[in-house]
């Protein structure tokens, strides 16, 4: 509702969804659920309000969601609500089972991919009990970040990437944040010090960062990806130039009942950074930054 008021429609929609996921993962678990929910109405009118405002702000309505989960041959297209292919001239010479590769393709050895996706702490430990991937029954399904843990390493799997879960305590997440300034990083920071261990690995050509809540829905290998945007070039005739490649994030500004601006950020749920010397020392930036400038301190939260 906050969000909401504010005018962060984007936000707000998120944490919609994330109420939705957690009631849906909640309420077959709890005999008592719906009671307790029925005797809360603050809940109800919170997300009443903040719908009412999204509404207000989409006058001519949402387009029909798209439950395009999976693409067994292609990658999503959310638009247009298909499975595509990212780019078929760059698709070919890349094996779908990376087999063969066209001569004039340099592309990196799959084990130079190395995949990162956690959750730094003790809170959310992987289900061991594999048959509880797959159910009928919504209360005997596992947790989402084992479901998707199991989807990225078999994605990894098919195309010979590396793929790690690192383990990371609760006391060692208060020692990384750590920085003797309040106020104190937040967990998402954790990010940073994630990549950059795994960057310190020469024979990771690629480190890709996956939130633990988000999987790869497409089929085709991340070279192509890294082709379509400019992090690997299709023959050894010029060096890529680009370090990063970052998921988009879209904000709407508001300002009373008018638009004043729609901005692209980038979102750390999914990145790509390129092992070299210029994007390291923009990941020691990264994390230095609002140790720096008392303007950025707000960042830190």
């Amino acid at each position: 509702m906050a969000f909401a008021r504010t005018g962060l429609m984007q936000e707000s929609l998120v944490y919609i969804s994330i109420v939705e996921v957690f009631l849906k993962e909640l309420l077959p678990r709890s005999s008592c659920g719906h009671v307790d929910l029925a005797r809360s109405p603050g809940i109800w009118v919170g997300m009443g309000y903040a719908e009412g405002i999204l509404h207000s702000n989409a006058p001519y309505g949402f387009r029909k969601p798209c439950h395009l989960h999976l693409c067994a041959d292609g990658s999503p297209n959310l638009v247009r609500c298909q499975c595509e292919r990212i780019d078929s001239a760059q698709s070919q010479g890349i094996s779908m089972d990376r087999a063969t590769a066209a001569p004039a393709l340099r592309v990196p050895r799959a084990s130079s991919v190395c995949i990162v996706s956690t959750d730094p702490g003790s809170d959310r430990p992987l289900e061991a009990n594999l048959s509880r991937l797959v159910s009928q029954e919504m209360i005997e399904l596992s947790s989402f970040w084992s479901l998707t843990y199991h989807l990225n390493r078999l994605y990894a799997l098919r195309y010979g990437y590396r793929f790690r879960r690192p383990s990371i305590s609760d006391e060692q997440v208060v020692e990384w944040l750590a920085d003797g300034l309040e106020p104190a990083r937040r967990i998402q920071w954790l990010i940073v010090r994630l990549v950059q261990k795994e960057l310190d690995d020469p024979s990771c050509q690629f480190v890709v960062w996956l939130d633990s809540d988000a999987y790869i829905a497409s089929s085709e290998p991340l070279e192509v990806v890294l082709i379509a945007h400019g992090l690997l070039h299709r023959n050894g005739s010029t060096k890529p130039t680009k370090q990063f490649l970052f998921a988009a994030a879209t904000w709407m500004k508001q300002l009373g009942e008018q638009h004043v601006g729609q901005r692209t950020n980038i979102s750390d749920h999914f990145m790509v950074v390129r092992n070299t010397a210029a994007a390291r020392k923009l990941m020691r930036e990264w994390w230095h930054l609002p140790m720096q400038r008392v303007s950025l301190k707000r960042f830190r939260q």
